[in-house]
């Protein structure tokens, strides 16, 4: 089997050095109250005294760790994604000024952190939830009528595209993870693999990149890069990511 250190450094680089980028000086959100409504059903919790409020890095990603709560604003302000401080004690859309709930991430309420990266295009976000070893899973979102909608159709075809290139990894162990949007925020790039040791010693598999549409969960065919060894330090220039 052939160890891909790429599997490890890609995605240590897209969680952990995103939740590192928090002792970096980066804006400081201001805190702007907890999620409220009868609907979302949440409790309240002190937050730990370690806890440092929410930031945003300079793609725009925002990292919540741990118990700690936090709030990642839309680019107008409309709405916000909301951590309570605590564990289970809710993570979820609300609208801002009232702070009404719209919509639970209760996926994303597990205390292992998550990170928040909203689209140019009004409405659409991506929460990559953190798995442990270094693995984050993406998870997309559309606002719709006021509504939270997810949208998994992108991650879903990044798995099938993955697997089609690697047949040896078990469906259950494939992992999709966000790295960008595009500027118009109409394309969102993504890497997909899966643990080192996924394929055991019956087969090698490598990680990939690619480009796909969460509107019509596409991804361009001309966009799925092999990753080799030593990865890469930057995405790729030519075809599909010139445009980005």
């Amino acid at each position: 089997m052939r160890v891909n250190v790429t599997a490890l450094l890609l995605s240590l680089g897209i969680v952990a050095g995103i939740v590192a980028a928090l002792a970096s000086s980066i804006q400081i959100l201001p805190f702007l109250g907890t999620i409220v409504g009868r609907e979302a059903g949440l409790r309240q919790a002190a937050p730990p005294a370690s806890c440092r409020e929410v930031r945003r890095d300079s793609d725009g990603r925002y990292a919540f760790s741990g118990d700690c709560g936090g709030q990642a604003p839309a680019p107008d302000g409309a709405f916000l994604v909301v951590k309570n401080p605590g564990e289970g004690t809710g993570v979820g859309v609300v609208r801002a000024g009232t702070g009404a709930a719209i919509g639970d991430l209760g996926v994303l309420d597990d205390g292992m952190g998550f990170t928040v990266l909203w689209s140019a295009r009004p409405r659409w976000f991506v929460a990559d939830h953190y798995l442990g070893s270094g693995l984050a899973e993406a998870h997309l979102f559309e606002i719709v009528d006021g509504a939270l909608v997810p949208r998994p159709r992108l991650i879903e075809e990044a798995r099938r595209v993955l697997r089609a290139h690697g047949p040896c990894l078990p469906a259950g162990q494939l992992v999709v993870a966000s790295v960008r949007w595009s500027r118009d925020g109409t394309r969102l790039v993504l890497v997909a693999g899966a643990r080192p040791d996924a394929c055991g010693t019956n087969g090698e598999w490598d990680w990939l990149w690619m480009i796909g549409d969460p509107a019509t969960g596409r991804v361009d065919p001309a966009s799925v890069r092999v990753i080799r060894d030593p990865p890469p330090k930057a995405l790729p220039q030519d075809g599909p990511y010139a445009s980005l």
